[in-house]
């Protein structure tokens, strides 16, 4: 079922969040209470499934991501802090969990997030987020959406180390699905970057998956070469000190990967015996 962002105007939204309104109901919040009422959504702040409540907060995730960019434009500290500790507290109740909610938070607090077993960090200079944050008057923009994105999550450029990252992100386990789009995109992203289609001097392309969870049997679908460029991440929320961290799984897919090797070669020498 498509999911429709409220039919709030982006200024609505603002002060509903400032006045600390309950962006469904306008009803006063409470002490406690961040962007929704438990007086709307008891059984969600309960970390209870209902369906009526989670399509609601869809629709606040939905209407954040719609106006993206405006919403960048106008937050000012205090507004992000709130609109933060909420996405997180979606995100720690997996049961409720779309991968916008990621998308969105990704997209808003990528300079905040706690990167682990990550060699080096990624410094944004362009931000696109679905092509749905298009800056009208920048005509790269709007280029590199057209012929780069193609539905790619986030798309990063960093100017100094003349790179884009290329950033698909799934709630859940990664399946062939996933593994097929983000090979996609680095294709797309290399051919275009091969034909001299951007005066930006893009050399180097960086795919990053942040997900649940990468089976080793789905890892090795990859080509070879393709292991070796990508980063796979999984995610955990820390509510106490209001973060996202992303934890590089790639050591424990390579030192599972060498145990099943090791065990393999152990098997077919005991049995040539």
């Amino acid at each position: 079922m498509k999911v429709e962002a409220l039919q709030l105007s982006t200024l609505e939204v603002l002060e509903r969040i400032r006045k600390n309104l309950c962006i469904i109901s306008n009803i006063p919040l409470k002490i406690g209470e961040t962007i929704i009422s438990k007086v709307e959504f008891q059984n969600f702040l309960s970390n209870t499934i209902n369906k009526k409540e989670k399509l609601l907060i869809n629709r606040i995730v939905y209407t954040f991501a719609r106006d993206i960019r405006e919403f960048e434009r106008i937050f000012n500290s205090t507004d992000k802090n709130k609109v933060k500790k909420f996405l997180l507290m979606i995100i720690s109740k997996t049961c409720f969990l779309d991968e916008i909610t990621l998308q969105v938070y990704l997209y808003f607090f990528w300079d905040e997030l706690k990167w682990h077993g990550f060699y080096e960090e990624i410094k944004p200079d362009i931000k696109l987020f679905e092509s749905l944050c298009l800056d009208k008057e920048n005509s790269f923009c709007k280029e590199v959406s057209e012929n780069i994105t193609d539905t790619c999550d986030i798309v990063i450029f960093e100017e100094e180390r003349q790179r884009v990252v290329l950033c698909e992100v799934k709630h859940g386990t990664i399946d062939d699905r996933a593994v097929a789009q983000i090979q996609r995109y680095y294709r797309k992203t290399k051919q275009f970057i091969e034909l001299g289609v951007y005066s930006n001097s893009i050399i180097n392309i960086k795919p990053i998956l942040i997900c649940n969870n990468i089976p080793l049997k789905r890892w090795l679908t990859f080509p070879t070469y393709f292991r070796e460029l990508i980063d796979v991440f999984t995610y955990e929320v820390d509510m106490i000190e209001n973060e996202l961290k992303l934890i590089n799984l790639k050591a424990s897919i390579f030192k599972e990967h060498r145990k099943g090797l090791l065990s393999h070669i152990n098997e077919t020498v005991k049995y040539s015996k």
